[in-house]
């Protein structure tokens, strides 16, 4: 995902916790909802997966930046290794 189109931006600290909490955390605040009101994220992507893709099957950080894209709740997401979280609105314009 590409920052310069990013309509929101936030850092997680990847080594706080759970990674799938910190970003439901996020998308619960960009979307100004509790976060109980949100669809499981299971219902996008396989959360286990996603965590040891950014953190490794370890628990520490992998080697270099990850980076993983997907579609959750109408919004695209972007999750870094780093704790960087993208949030991009799709395109609602009609060509």
């Amino acid at each position: 995902m590409d920052e310069q189109q990013c309509e929101y931006h936030q850092m997680i600290d990847p080594d706080r916790g759970s990674i799938t909490h910190e970003l439901v955390r996020v998308l619960a605040c960009y979307k100004d909802r509790p976060v109980e009101d949100l669809p499981p994220m299971t219902h996008s992507i396989d959360t286990d997966a996603l965590a040891e893709v950014l953190k490794g099957e370890s628990g520490q950080s992998s080697q270099g930046e990850v980076r993983v894209e997907f579609d959750y709740d109408r919004v695209h997401v972007g999750v870094s290794s780093a704790g960087d979280v993208w949030i991009l609105e799709p395109n609602n314009s009609t060509a």
